[in-house]
């Protein structure tokens, strides 16, 4: 069992970049660093935003949204990368067909 989470240490990719790259199989090479580091921030912040949102409209207690927000936090943020995948890969796609 590959367990690419603990490969922090050894380098110093993002833990999103590693997630994209070993989890949902995205050949993150095939793009220009920058834009997929853009994308990277953009989407954490929508899920940020999303999770803070969702945590403080259920509940008006401190430590019930606290838990709240941890439990919708990972769905989330897999979802969100999971949609990133699939767009990469629609990409990479489109320019395959392109090049042919």
């Amino acid at each position: 069992m590959n367990l690419w989470f603990l490969d922090v240490v050894k380098k110093n990719d993002l833990i999103e970049l590693k997630l994209l790259k070993n989890f949902f199989k995205v050949p993150v090479e095939k793009f220009k660093k920058k834009i997929i580091l853009q994308v990277i921030a953009f989407v954490s912040s929508i899920d940020i935003s999303l999770i803070v949102t969702i945590a403080c409209a259920i509940t008006p207690i401190g430590i019930l949204q606290i838990l709240i927000s941890f439990i919708i936090m990972f769905p989330i943020i897999f979802i969100s990368y999971y949609m990133v995948s699939f767009f990469c890969f629609k990409i990479l796609k489109r320019r395959n067909l392109e090049n042919e």
